[in-house]
């Protein structure tokens, strides 16, 4: 019918509200719950969408030196509508958290500015699973994924989810053991030529 059944205010951290945004959730396929995950524009700016806050802003994610604040991790009661748990993370991401279950366990996956983080939840928390990564992704002059994806046994991502001069690398990181990782760089650029996945 189109009517709002339930509304929910998110978890923003050290973060105010009016900077953060949750642009995209998944569902743990082992008890149901959601995991949302914000992103963050940097204090100060008042440009607002996707772009602007990705690109545009100084301090912005796809900047030389980001500075908005880390992203926070949510997890929510798709029953009841209620945050069960939520944390906040080291750094800020642009992409959306991807959830997945491996060796009977519930992990959240999500690429920031940086790094590859895995998060446990056991059905009560939600941590930082400090036996995977963090995983540095890019290499000198690319900018940072968006989503992480899973393969079977593997997470994916592309870099350069904002413009880059450096080529695009599609990286696959095993979930079983973090320092297992394979990249390839698709596609080269001419001399003058951006890469944006």
């Amino acid at each position: 019918t189109g009517a709002i059944e339930a509304a929910l205010t998110l978890p923003t951290g050290d973060n105010p509200p009016t900077d953060s945004g949750f642009n995209g959730y998944s569902v743990f396929p082992g008890d149901g719950n959601m995991v949302f995950k914000s992103f963050n524009r940097p204090v100060g700016c008042t440009l607002n969408g996707f772009d602007a806050a990705a690109f545009a802003c100084p301090g912005a994610i796809g900047s030389p030196n980001p500075t908005a604040n880390p992203s926070v991790l949510s997890v929510v009661d798709p029953k009841t509508w209620k945050v069960l748990d939520w944390v906040q993370a080291s750094e800020n991401g642009g992409g959306r958290v991807t959830a997945s279950e491996f060796d009977g366990k519930n992990y959240a996956y999500f690429a920031g500015s940086s790094n590859v983080f895995r998060y446990v939840w056991d059905g009560n928390n939600i941590s930082i699973d400090e036996t995977w990564g963090p995983v540095p992704y890019l290499k000198p002059g690319q900018g940072p994924s968006g989503s992480v994806m899973i393969l079977n046994n593997w997470v994916v991502l592309t870099t350069n989810g904002v413009p880059a001069k450096a080529p695009m690398s599609v990286v696959a990181i095993s979930q079983e053991n973090a320092s297992k990782i394979t990249r390839i760089d698709p596609i080269p650029l001419e001399p003058g030529q951006q890469s944006q996945y």
